[in-house]
């Protein structure tokens, strides 16, 4: 049995597999770097970060002691005394336990999925991500065998039929001479991962490029092997209707005839709040990058979820950023 980790570019998802390989909820445990790269570029095989974890080492040694001892004898027939000497010899056994601080590597990957059992990544460039589009309309399963439970079915298309859906390939697991593949899926809860065999899938998609949507600074950041390609002001949800954070992908990219979207959209797994959806947010909540035509609340927090840019700015990231291109939104 054999599971392998294919690689993803950096980023904090708060959903992870326990050991079974089953989806739940799970705290973010990565930390967003100060340079929205920098993982890419210092872990580009691995992406791995260092924590600092206690290590209790104990030690068992051995303690000859040596005892001897005055015995005083009798002879009978001289009634004399004669004091002789004996020694006996113990062996007891000391403990000693000590705690030191050592720094040890996690794979990033496994800190944004909880990859079960052990996982190698196989990403050879910084910032990679794997993609897939359908192959098979199947079930998604929970575990990676044929009677765990269903949690999705596979797609065709994405959920407006803009594109053909596509889903991030996590890991993948050969058991009894069938592959199956970890999946992260574009649904509700953001975050949800399940299990597909190999062949409901058609042939990976590999980006290099990453971006990172920094809600709190109202920035966006196109990263491409690692490296800054792009920066630029951002409108982000309102404060009611944040754009969700997390770790998700683009799904489709676009030329909007509408002029409130600007000249090009790009649709991502991120998908809005139920309250978004409540007030009329289209598609489902399907969170867009686009343009604007109301570029003066651009720096701001106008938007029902969606990430508004500068319409020149929205042309400069559709010319890079692919389709299965990583999206982390801080």
């Amino acid at each position: 049995m054999t599971v392998l980790a294919l690689g993803v570019a950096a980023g904090a998802y708060a959903v992870g597999a326990d050991a079974a390989g089953t989806t739940g909820q799970a705290p973010s445990t990565v930390t967003f770097p100060t340079d929205p790269c920098a993982t890419s570029t210092t872990a580009s095989k691995t992406y791995t970060t260092i924590h600092k974890v206690p290590v209790t080492t104990t030690i068992t040694t051995p303690v000859v002691s040596t005892v001897t001892a005055p015995v005083t004898t009798t002879d009978p027939t001289t009634t004399s005394t004669t004091p002789t000497y004996t020694t006996t010899t113990a062996t007891t056994f000391t403990t000693r336990t000590t705690t030191r601080t050592v720094s040890k590597r996690v794979p990033l990957v496994q800190q944004i999925w909880s990859i079960p059992r052990k996982a190698r990544d196989i990403s050879r460039e910084p910032g990679k991500t794997v993609v897939a589009e359908t192959g098979v309309v199947g079930d998604v399963r929970r575990a990676p065998n044929d009677h765990a439970p269903v949690i999705a079915k596979l797609r065709f298309y994405t959920p407006d039929n803009e594109a053909l859906q596509t889903y991030l390939v996590i890991a993948r697991e050969r058991i009894h001479h069938q592959t199956w593949s970890l999946i992260a899926l574009p649904m509700r809860p953001n975050g949800t991962i399940g299990w597909v065999p190999r062949s409901y899938l058609g042939a990976y998609l590999t980006t290099n490029t990453e971006i990172v949507v920094n809600r709190a600074e109202r920035k966006l950041t196109l990263c491409r092997a690692g490296k800054v390609a792009l920066t630029a002001p951002i409108g982000v949800g309102r404060v009611a209707m944040p754009t969700p954070a997390g770790y998700f992908w683009v799904t489709e990219s676009f030329s909007s005839s509408d002029a409130f979207y600007g000249p090009w959209a790009l649709g991502t797994s991120d998908l809005a709040s139920e309250a978004a959806v409540a007030a009329g947010f289209p598609d489902g909540g399907l969170v867009g990058i686009h343009g604007t035509s109301e570029p003066w609340l651009v720096p701001g927090d106008p938007s029902h979820g969606c990430v508004r840019l500068h319409n020149p700015d929205i042309v400069k990231l559709k010319a890079i950023a692919e389709i299965g291109t990583a999206l982390w939104v801080q």
